[in-house]
């Protein structure tokens, strides 16, 4: 699947303290912070830096293919990451408490995803600013060539190119670096699982 993090280089945790880093389940729980819209401006390109807000450093990206709706993908990664890191079970797997909440625009689409990771860092996801051009069938051009095209035959645009992830620009302690990565190795999974499945919840075994 092409759409991979590009991580950042942390320490690699040994075998033994990542063999306890699994999915987890449990009841969903929505915690939602009213943001006011923001109207986006249209670029040529994007680098995902757009989404890196003050006072948070930059971790990892994904592209995302734009016939993927991105109101859909982003409500689902969120009730993703409640059930992956806030739960009982998150809490056992990764060795700390985490909390999870959702910023909203006034439309109620989800526009960020914060996980405050106690006493060690604070990770935020969103899509980047970049407005992409979205292509779900071929049509023909004059001289017969096959060219892309949107089925409503007009021009379609979704919000975002990237998937991205930044963390609160403190330092992290070095023993809590291992659990960091797993946690952005897991994300960049479900973001996978997605676009391979549909679902974030999704495996190759399901």
């Amino acid at each position: 699947i092409p759409y991979l993090f590009c991580l950042l280089k942390m320490p690699v945790a040994s075998a033994s303290s990542t063999s306890s880093l699994r999915h987890s389940s449990c009841r969903l729980r929505a915690r939602c912070v009213r943001k006011p819209r923001v109207i986006r401006v249209r670029s040529d390109g994007s680098d995902g830096s757009s989404a890196v807000i003050s006072g948070f450093a930059y971790l990892s990206k994904a592209e995302i293919p734009s016939r993927i709706p991105r109101s859909d993908f982003m409500k689902q990664m969120f009730r993703w990451a409640v059930q992956e890191y806030e739960s009982a079970a998150g809490r056992e797997n990764y060795g700390l408490p985490m909390e999870v909440k959702a910023e909203e625009s006034e439309e109620g689409e989800v526009t960020a995803i914060v996980v405050d990771v106690k006493g060690v860092t604070t990770l935020r996801a969103q899509m980047d600013d970049e407005e992409v051009q979205v292509f779900d069938t071929v049509s023909k051009d004059k001289e017969g060539n096959a060219i892309p095209a949107h089925s409503m035959g007009k021009t379609v645009y979704e919000q975002g190119r990237y998937f991205v992830i930044s963390r609160i620009d403190t330092p992290i302690e070095a023993d809590r670096k291992p659990t960091v990565r797993a946690m952005l190795e897991n994300f960049g999974g479900a973001v996978n699982a997605y676009y391979a499945f549909g679902s974030p919840f999704s495996t190759d075994e399901t």
